[in-house]
């Protein structure tokens, strides 16, 4: 394929040499980028509307944390079988490891309005990381027919020439992309076995389609498309009154390739390959369109642009289509990858103004994948429809726009595709700045949807309303307006699976309603934030919502001004909530920063909640997965498996690991009967360890925690053979074990697991560390010290690895030594949380020993705000008499209420009536009076 990249350029050479378009800015005549410095090291925090903010500052502060703990400690150079990134975008990738910056990349965004050629640059810039800087020839009315004759007659022979050279895969990605977007619910297959089947090979051909595609080289064809785009800017800028007069000299060869209208309600049936563009002037026209045209521009009426096949109305397949209508209340009618849909190239629509109705099915109405599709409508009062992947979504490579300028607008879900995996009644959206990568193998694109100002409806269903998923970004930026946003779950800010979700609303009296893992929720290593910087909002979830981090995802609600109400079903894991997962924890941060607030439970107005040991709640200023929900499960149509059959192991693996809702019956027989032959089924699963499925995966844990010491057994004796290097397995596999082992914690494991402490394999050296602090080593003083000794070589060689430094904190408190209290104490030092927090809860077992060497620490912190705090929250299992002359003797007011928030915890688990009428007094009488905060 090496070869073909390079046949290909060698094409585009010829065709940018001949056409005679120079490049300027850095990048050579071969028309490919230069890299350009990434605007995301143009911005510091402290520019941040959202982070140089005093209130949330003072979140931070109060959890304990700074700017610098809101970190994703992910390496980009060793992807796993299950766990892949190809094709990921460089500016993804920065905000992958530090989510922060997806507030400067919001800020580059939205200062660009696109009516400006420039726009467009930069903004391809700013999202692949390249500068084009394309400079065509100089266009007037005199040129502009040549001009694009030139560029089409070259653009097509280097299609041709691609189409070529690319042979029958050009195809099969066109005819079975549509099946890469539709949902299976399994409704016409009534066999596991063939669902699963049906499912796996569907796996296999998405995968090739990814393969194929990633293989180009994407910019290319993006540079040729951009500079069509910027010749389509010069076009709309000429006097059409002296265009129409330089039309009707050309020579009949030129003439054909361009219609012109007229201004009455013409016809335009589009079925001749020939032709370039269409130029009408007035009159409420109709355009079927049946192959595409580079240009449509239309200058007034009420149109209808229809279709009756795919990649059309401003859409393509590898060939930039744009339509630029100038005023009218326009109609565009659009089936699958269609109404500015673009894969392998630029695509899109520009409306200037009227009232129009944006239609599509699957991907479209500003959708990318290996490429660029927009809608650019800058007035009136608008509606978007479509069923899914669509409303400003990217795929790999791929960015979706949707920017909407003026008006009332209205963006709409047309539920049609089942959500089978998780719900009945519940349908897939992908919509409405939304990104979508396959996991585990490529990562999702950039899609964005911008509503400068209007009073504003959206609606969505699963997936949607700035929210990514799998190595994608997707964005919803609303700047102004009274806006209503509806989405039933992953939407309004939620990162899923390795992912930055936003949702940016700047002004206005706001609606958000959800049911759960919305309203800045980071979910598996994801990133979701929702905020609103004015107006009085209204928020309604059910749970794990309203600022949440599940399974070591950040999720963040920031409200800066207004008088604002907050609904939650389920308070225990909404508005500031963060889990605890991998050993480590999720962050959930809620903050309100100004405004008398109404919350669900009374009381909770200016106040401060560390809600969980990873979350926190504060409203600041009163003046100035386990999801209890009543789920409608439909009638189940599919028989329960014959338990008269007998079925293989792999067959019973497939039912294990099948969680759509039609099969639930055969999940659950089929671990039942793999639990009853344990010896056989742990013996069986060991083919499954470097499985890239994650529903395997799966399948294999919820294994160890029912026929554990059978796995156990096995996976030692698998390892040792390992170690004794009778057995192959790569590091994944061996990790993978090492975890499972942890889950099992049964102490047969212990000597191995140390074993591979001495791995050079880091991954693998994490997870056995990570193991041995869950095991169950019994009274083998012996073996702790062994383990200690070990953890401390591997701490003073590891300083820079957060991930080993995270397991190396939390392994400690399975191993409780005296002579551990100086490792405990510089891992609490670390500047990320995972690390910090592990070592703070560990520390909490050697406080009482070492009083005098923590309160040391304080005092010789103090530049080191998030150290000092650790060390205080340490404190909660002093002593009683300990504790009391701490909190009687500490001055510092800067950390009452952390100090506060301690002393509840200490009155929770204090069981001496007199200690706590002691404690009771010193709060009162010193912290209370000190702070207008309610600490609970």
């Amino acid at each position: 394929m090496k070869s073909l990249k390079g046949l290909i350029f060698s094409v585009i050479l010829v065709f940018i040499t001949s056409v005679g378009f120079s490049q300027t800015g850095g990048h050579s005549q071969s028309g490919s980028y230069s890299q350009t410095g990434s605007f995301l090291q143009s911005e510091s925090y402290s520019q941040s509307r959202i982070f140089s903010n005093d209130a949330f500052r003072q979140t931070l502060f109060y959890r304990g944390l700074s700017e610098k703990d809101l970190i994703f400690p992910i390496s980009f150079e060793d992807p796993s079988p299950t766990n892949n990134f190809k094709g990921i975008f460089e500016p993804v990738k920065a905000m992958m490891k530090n989510p922060l910056t997806s507030e400067d990349f919001i800020n580059s965004f939205s200062n660009l309005d696109f009516k400006d050629k420039e726009d467009f640059e930069k903004f391809i810039e700013i999202t692949y990381s390249k500068n084009p800087k394309n400079i065509i020839k100089k266009i007037n009315e005199e040129t502009i027919f040549q001009v694009i004759n030139e560029h089409y007659a070259q653009s097509v022979l280097f299609k041709n020439a691609f189409k070529e050279l690319f042979g029958e895969k050009f195809n099969f990605v066109k005819s079975n992309l549509t099946d890469l977007f539709s949902e299976n619910d399994g409704s016409n297959i009534q066999d596991i076995f063939e669902f699963n089947k049906a499912r796996d090979e569907s796996q296999e051909k998405y995968i090739k389609i990814y393969e194929i595609l990633n293989d180009i080289e994407i910019n290319y064809f993006i540079n040729n498309d951009v500079i069509d785009y910027l010749i389509l800017m010069e076009f709309i800028k000429l006097d059409f009154s002296k265009l129409i007069k330089i039309y009707n000299n050309l020579d009949d060869g030129l003439k054909k390739k361009f219609i012109i209208g007229s201004t009455k309600d013409d016809v335009h049936k589009i079925n001749n390959d020939e032709i370039i563009a269409i130029i009408d002037f007035g009159g409420d026209d109709k355009y079927e369109i049946n192959r595409n045209v580079k240009y449509i521009i239309d200058l007034s009426g009420d149109d209808i642009y229809t279709s009756k096949q795919d990649y059309r109305i401003g859409s393509g397949y590898f060939e930039s289509s744009f339509i630029y209508d100038k005023s009218g209340d326009d109609k565009y009618y659009g089936l699958n990858f269609s109404t500015g849909a673009a894969v392998g190239c630029v695509a899109g629509i520009i409306d200037e103004s009227g009232n129009d109705f944006y239609s599509a099915q699957t991907f479209g109405i500003g959708a990318g994948f290996f490429g660029i599709g927009f809608i650019q409508d800058y007035n009136g009062n608008d509606i978007y429809n479509s069923i899914n992947y669509s409303q400003g979504f990217g795929m790999t490579k791929g960015v979706g726009l949707l920017i909407d300028d003026k008006g009332n607008d209205s963006y709409l879900t047309d539920s049609r595709s089942l959500d089978v995996t998780r719900y009945s009644d519940h349908y897939i959206s992908m919509n409405q700045g939304f990104a979508f990568g396959l996991r585990p193998h490529f990562a999702g694109g950039i899609g964005i949807l911008m509503d400068n100002s209007g009073n504003d409806i959206y609606n969505s269903d699963i997936f949607g309303q700035g929210g990514a998923y799998w190595y994608g970004f997707g964005a919803l930026i609303d700047k102004k307006g009274n806006d209503k946003y509806n989405g039933y779950q992953y939407s309004q800010g939620s990162g899923v699976h390795f992912a930055i979700g936003v949702l940016f609303d700047y002004e206005g009296t706001d609606f958000y309603a959800t049911s759960g893992v919305s309203q800045g929720c980071g979910h598996d290593v994801g990133f979701g934030l929702l905020y609103d910087e004015s107006g009085d909002d209204s928020y309604s979830s059910i749970s794990l919502s309203q600022g949440a981090g599940n399974a070591n995802g950040i999720g963040i609600l920031f409200d800066k001004k207004g008088n604002d109400g907050y609904l939650s079903k389920d308070s225990r894991n909404t508005r500031g909530f963060g889990d605890y997962r991998r050993d480590y924890g999720s962050l959930g941060i809620f903050t309100d920063a100004e405004g008398k607030d109404f919350y669900s439970n009374a009381g909770e107005d200016s106040s401060v909640l560390m809600k969980s040991r990873y979350g926190i709640w504060t409203d600041l200023f009163s003046d100035i997965q386990n999801q209890n929900i009543n789920q409608k499960i439909f009638e189940n149509k599919y028989e329960y498996p014959d338990s008269n059959r007998s079925y293989t192991q792999e067959e019973l693996f497939i039912m294990a690991k099948t969680i759509d809702i039609p099969y639930v019956n055969f999940l659950t027989y089929g671990y039942n009967e793999l639990f009853k032959d344990s010896i056989g089924t742990a013996k069986f699963v060991m083919k499954y360890l470097g499985s890239n499925d994650h529903r395997n995966n799966l399948v294999l844990v919820n294994l160890a925690q029912k026929i554990s010491y059978s796995l156990c057994i096995e996976f030692t004796s698998q390892l040792n053979e390992y170690l004794n290097k009778q057995k192959q397995f790569n590091q994944y596999e061996v990790a993978f074990m090492c975890s499972l082992l942890g889950i099992i914690r049964r102490p047969e494991s212990k000597e191995v697991l140390l074993a591979l402490t001495k791995s050079n394999e880091k991954r693998i050296v994490s997870e056995a560390v990570n193991a041995l602090g869950k095991i169950d080593y019994g009274d083998d003083n012996n073996f702790k010290c062994e383990v200690n000794s070990r953890l401390r070589e591997i701490l003073i060689n590891n300083s820079e690895n957060k991930n080993l430094l995270k397991n190396i904190s939390f392994a400690y408190g399975n191993y409780f030594d005296e002579t551990n209290f100086q490792e405990i104490t510089k891992l609490i030092k670390n500047d990320f949380y995972g690390v910090r927090f592990n070592a703070m809860e560990v520390l909490k077992k050697y406080v009482n020993g070492n009083i005098e060497k923590v309160i040391e620490e304080i005092n010789n912190n103090e530049n080191e705000e998030y150290i000092i705090s650790s060390f205080i929250f340490s404190l909660s299992e002093l002593e009683s008499d300990k504790f009391l002359k701490f909190i009687s003797e500490f001055n510092n007011e800067k950390y009452f209420v952390q100090v506060m928030s301690v002393i509840e915890s200490k009155l929770n688990t204090e069981k001496d009536e007199k200690i706590i009428a002691e404690i009771k007094l010193i709060y009162n009488t010193k912290y209370k009076l000190n702070s207008n905060l309610k600490v609970r």
